[in-house]
């Protein structure tokens, strides 16, 4: 299976470096705009029509992208779905194709929560188990949760998808968490 990822230019080298990480044939499209959420789907429409897409499978979105897919499908002839919200999700998402049925309204990370959540819970088990043989150096626990080198890193708070934030809503759910 061959898939075309399209992203914007602030996400493009990441997107590149997840995409790599995954065991499925993909190339990347970086349109011109800076915020691949910003992206809507009459312009990603009007983008592909001038790249050649005949030759991949599918074509995945941003997940955070806005319009009726169907309108970029109708456009280029080729199957195309909403892929995660994240780029990090990517490989993971990518590496479940032919196992999972996307969507053309729900990011693929949200329709792969469970699985998501199991496989990143266990990469961090992992990893514990690899510290804890090696000796555990420099590792203490909070609570039972393992904190220090070589472990993955904790996040105590996130504030989601902030870009598509005022100001003011970032700053009253940091002062939030902080309390």
């Amino acid at each position: 299976m061959k898939v075309l990822v399209v992203t914007a230019q602030l996400a493009a080298e990441v997107v590149k470096q997840q995409v790599k990480l995954s065991n499925v044939d993909c190339d990347v499209l970086v349109l011109p705009r800076p915020v691949a959420a910003l992206l809507n789907t009459s312009y990603i429409a009007r983008k592909l029509k001038d790249e050649d897409v005949g030759r991949y499978d599918i074509i995945l979105l941003p997940g955070l992208c806005f319009g009726d897919l169907d309108v970029v499908e109708k456009a280029v002839g080729v199957p195309v779905y909403k892929g995660p919200k994240y780029a990090a999700d990517l490989p993971a998402v990518l590496n479940m194709l032919g196992s999972i049925t996307l969507s053309k309204t729900i990011p693929a990370c949200e329709l792969l929560s469970n699985r998501l959540r199991v496989e990143a819970e266990t990469y961090i088990k992992e990893r514990e188990e690899e510290v804890l043989r090696a000796g555990g150096e420099g590792r203490i626990e909070v609570g039972g949760l393992s904190i220090g080198f070589g472990l993955p890193m904790r996040v105590m708070a996130e504030i989601v998808d902030a870009p598509l934030l005022s100001e003011e809503e970032i700053l009253r759910r940091a002062s939030y968490y902080i309390s």
